[in-house]
């Protein structure tokens, strides 16, 4: 006889006659009379899944059984094998969700899986997206172009004021902490100068509250956060970042809104690592010396920063010197001040031998040098630079 089929609502593999092999079983000493014929049947399985039934494959211990997939729709009455493949999607999805329910509780992630999202945050077509994007930076580089004396006059006999409502500042006076869902954002704001705490991927919204407390920063956060921050420090002490926007407009977007003039010299005045901005000016001479003593210790031999050789080299005594003089301790290449190791094996050989000055963070010892990055920086953030009336240093580091 056929062997007879149970439905399959678990959502598990089961494949259908469209997948599975029937092999005439003609050989078996108890076959049935040549009227009726015997079957064994031979299990296929996908190798591979994808979409739906992978996830379902995760959260279930198997895949779908997508075997109705290309089976004929059109015919009807359905098959049960086809109604219950159609049901199974729905059904499915009520399991996974049951699933990762349990695990966000057993975790104890604050996640809310159920978010509400207003009509007007649903996404639209491709071509909507990028046109209103479009739309939106046109916006922005109006908002950013320098307005004529006639246009402000024209605008101020018409009662409409062209100045923004807070004080302009410096980047350095503007002090922040970014939630660790805007990282890259607090990245390219340090870059700009900006005096930037960025919390760290294990700490939560709480912490940025309490740094916000205790130092006096405003938080930048995004989406549902922001309600539940704004009723613990107010909304003078907290600003919601637009979400569907780039890194550059962010920037653009936080920076106006805090009356931020970002000048050229400001560009890499903070190191985007610590957030420091002490930097230690390095001559090529001594920061040689600095390299070979690193590269000494890490290989655990004799060299020229080691004791004995000190007292005999003059070079290297001289240089020895000059590192003690800018806070840098040769034994060991640390800072002075912070304990902290100097990072110079990141700097490449040929960089090393190119390059007259070298530039150390004074708080975490990151190394950095001026170069074609600080060039491509600048074209970078080009749409937030003021130009300088003074005849001050065109970079930070000609201010080292």
């Amino acid at each position: 006889m056929p062997k007879e089929r149970v439905p399959n609502f678990s959502g598990m593999e089961e494949n259908d006659s469209d997948d599975d092999k029937v092999v005439e079983d003609s050989g078996s000493a108890s076959a049935a009379p040549c009227s009726e014929k015997s079957y064994t049947v031979i299990k296929t399985f996908k190798t591979e899944e994808r979409g739906l039934s992978d996830l379902v494959r995760q959260c279930l211990g198997k895949p779908l059984n997508k075997s109705q997939q290309m089976s004929d729709w059109e015919r009807r009455p359905l098959r049960p094998a086809q109604i219950t493949y159609a049901a199974l999607d729905a059904y499915v999805l009520l399991e996974v969700y049951q699933v990762l329910t349990s695990k966000i509780t057993a975790y104890g992630l604050k996640v809310n899986p159920e978010p509400n999202i207003p009509i007007g945050n649903v996404k639209g077509s491709k071509k909507s997206r990028q046109q209103r994007k479009q739309d939106h930076v046109r916006e922005k580089q109006k908002e950013l172009a320098p307005q004529t004396a006639e246009h402000q006059d024209q605008t101020a006999r018409e009662g409409h004021s062209t100045v923004n409502p807070r004080p302009a500042i410096t980047p350095g006076e503007l002090q922040l902490v970014v939630d660790n869902m805007l990282g890259g954002l607090g990245r390219q704001l340090r870059c700009c100068g900006v005096d930037v705490v960025m919390l760290k991927d294990h700490e939560d919204h709480s912490e940025a509250i309490e740094i916000s407390r205790k130092q006096n920063r405003t938080i930048l956060t995004s989406g549902e956060p922001y309600k539940m921050i704004r009723g613990h420090v107010g909304e003078d002490m907290c600003y919601n970042v637009a979400c569907d926007v780039s890194k550059r407009e962010q920037v653009v977007d936080v920076l106006q809104h805090f009356n931020v003039i970002v000048m050229q010299r400001d560009i890499f005045s903070r190191c985007q690592v610590c957030n420091g901005s002490n930097y230690i000016k390095i001559p090529q001479a001594a920061m040689k010396a600095a390299w070979l003593r690193k590269k000494a210790l890490s290989q655990h031999i004799p060299s020229p920063g080691s004791p004995n050789t000190l007292r005999l080299d003059p070079h290297m005594r001289h240089c020895e010197k000059e590192l003690a003089h800018l806070g840098i301790v040769l034994a060991d290449v640390t800072i002075q001040d912070t304990g902290s190791l100097l990072m110079v094996e990141t700097v490449p050989e040929g960089i090393l031998n190119s390059m007259e000055y070298f530039y150390g963070c004074g708080t975490c010892g990151k190394v950095f040098w001026e170069g074609p990055h600080f060039e491509r920086t600048c074209n970078q953030f080009s749409h937030v630079l003021q130009d300088s009336k003074t005849n001050g240093p065109k970079t930070v580091y000609d201010a080292v």
